[in-house]
């Protein structure tokens, strides 16, 4: 209870920041109701109290001090964000291109590891710091819908693992190089990472639901939706004894998420020709 009550004063810092990004961003401040209200994360926080919800307004301070010019504070508390979980990092090659200098580049591209290191530090000499998380990127898997269709294929882990990264870096670039409006470059490069990341629990999505309140596409809303459907193999787990994903629901998941996708990214292309 201690833990969800910290949980929830981070969600309450969450919702001032979305507060104070929408009219820097030109949209009503009520559009803050589309975070603030969406079940997602009061369920994922709230119910199950993932540390996620502790980034996510280290990452939204991080953006509103970004949009103010205010850079040692918005790239300290993206490293901060970075240290609860990696998700800022496809965000980073947005902060390091809008720099002019070589120096303020290399300055943007490094300043946020310094609090995402120091938090190892006390750990160095007498733990592997690094163990779980190597661990977890060379062995798990789930509702990873690019993942699972290449691993389905090509039957090889670390090479499915390979071809995400790569595409990954592919859509990045893109990003970087189209014209679309910033704060959509970020939203897409978030919905990247979860469409080719190996693992997506249902509580990374709520990095996701971060953007909502300023880019109510329906890509994202439906997927905050159609994310609790991995609940089922939860249930089945419980009942059974037996881990097994099903492919109904990553289809059920996924479909509709990935045709507003292609539908979002035809008319971004339309708009910027």
């Amino acid at each position: 209870w201690a833990f969800k009550a910290f949980l929830l004063v981070a969600e309450t810092l969450t919702i001032v920041a979305v507060w104070r990004l929408a009219p820097a961003l030109h949209v009503p401040r009520s559009s803050t109701l589309l975070y603030a209200l969406c079940p997602l994360p009061i369920f994922q926080f709230a119910y199950d109290a993932h540390l996620d919800g502790l980034g996510i307004p280290l990452l939204a301070f991080a953006l509103l001090y970004h949009l103010r010019r205010q850079r040692m504070f918005s790239l300290l508390l993206l490293g901060a964000s970075l240290a609860v979980k990696p998700v800022g990092l496809v965000l980073l090659p947005f902060l390091v291109m809008r720099e002019k200098s070589a120096a303020s580049r290399i300055l943007t591209a490094l300043l946020p590891f310094v609090p995402f290191v120091i938090q190892f530090v006390p750990y160095l000499s007498s733990a592997n710091p690094f163990e779980g998380l190597a661990t977890f990127s060379r062995h798990w898997t789930f509702n990873g819908i690019a993942f699972e269709a290449l691993d389905a294929v090509l039957a090889d882990n670390l090479v499915a693992r390979l071809v995400c990264a790569a595409l990954l870096v592919a859509a990045l670039l893109i990003l970087l190089r189209s014209r679309v409006e910033e704060m959509a470059q970020m939203y897409y490069a978030v919905l990247f990472l979860l469409l080719l990341s190996p693992v997506v629990h249902p509580w990374y999505v709520c990095w996701l639901v971060l953007f909502m309140p300023f880019l109510p596409r329906w890509s994202g809303i439906v997927y905050a939706a159609t994310a609790s459907l991995t609940v089922i193999t939860v249930i089945q787990y419980r009942s059974t004894g037996v881990w097994t994903q099903h492919p109904l629901a990553l289809i059920g998941e996924y479909g509709p998420v990935l045709g507003l996708l292609g539908w979002e990214l035809w008319k971004e292309r339309s708009l910027h020709r």
